[in-house]
């Protein structure tokens, strides 16, 4: 996890766009969202696709919340 969280808060950096996360031992939950917005705005949709190609390169399972 410490791994995937140092990669992504560079990113963070890169996009100047960070997103809430808590972090509980080998599981991350993410929310990304913008203050100033209702809607889910261009840097959201580009801060998940960082996500999910960080998660890709690391080998990570990406779980739905709603999966049980």
């Amino acid at each position: 996890a410490c791994t995937f969280l140092n990669k992504l808060f560079e990113e963070n950096k890169k996009l100047d766009h960070h997103c809430k996360y808590i972090s509980d031992y080998n599981k991350i939950k993410i929310k990304i969202y913008t203050h100033s917005s209702k809607d889910v705005t261009e840097k959201d949709i580009q801060l998940a696709q960082i996500i999910d190609d960080i998660l890709k390169c690391h080998n990570h399972q990406i779980i739905d919340k709603n999966q049980k």
